[in-house]
């Protein structure tokens, strides 16, 4: 009889949680900061909305880099051979390895903004409603930047090379713009290539 597969170890989440605490944590604080910034008047809710759904392009840009880390400290096990043969010669599947990692860095984002969500929305009066709006923006930048984070891991499985991977992808319709306009533009007089044209294939600049 077959025992029944599980694709989540609590005991490896709630270790991921307890060993990369200072991560999230130093996150929760610094959108504690920016929030206590969005607030202001509580007679004066659509201010706060406004700085709320303002702060999204800094919210991106703190993503971008977030994922960044949380995949490097999740799935540092990738990168380190000893480490990786110790760990995947245990009797866990490699898909709850994959599983559980992946939900505990969903939560080191999820929880923080979800708090501040519904902290600010209390400032926010009639208005309240943009305060889950902005929660699901949020998410919705981290997931997509934490995902390619971690893919750019697993098929490197180097640390520098996981990262470079990582740029290419977010960055390398730039790289292409900036290219073709400092050797290429100045030798086609009367032509102009539009940079919303490359910036529109760049998602760190979409989101």
């Amino acid at each position: 009889m077959k025992l029944r597969t599980s694709f989540f170890n609590p005991t490896v989440f709630f270790k991921d949680i307890t060993r990369f605490a200072p991560a999230w944590v130093l996150y929760f604080i610094g959108g504690i900061l920016v929030a206590l910034n969005v607030i202001g008047s509580p007679y004066n809710g659509g201010y706060t909305a406004h700085g709320l759904m303002g702060s999204l392009p800094l919210s991106a840009f703190v993503n971008l880099l977030f994922g960044l880390i949380n995949a490097q400290l999740l799935f540092g096990d990738l990168l380190n051979k000893k480490m990786r043969n110790a760990l995947h010669a245990m009797p866990i599947r490699r898909e709850t390895w994959f599983v559980t990692h992946f939900s505990a860095g969903f939560l080191f984002q999820f929880i923080p903004n979800a708090f501040l969500a519904i902290f600010v929305g209390c400032f926010m009066g009639q208005y309240w409603f943009l305060a889950p709006m902005w929660l699901l923006a949020a998410t919705v930048q981290y997931l997509f930047f934490f995902s390619v984070a971690v893919f750019s891991i697993t098929c490197t499985g180097q640390r520098f090379a996981g990262v470079a991977l990582y740029s290419l992808v977010n960055f390398l319709s730039l790289l292409v713009m900036w290219f073709v306009n400092s050797f290429y533009t100045p030798l086609l007089k009367g032509i102009v290539l539009s940079e919303r044209l490359f910036s529109y294939f760049s998602p760190a600049v979409q989101l």
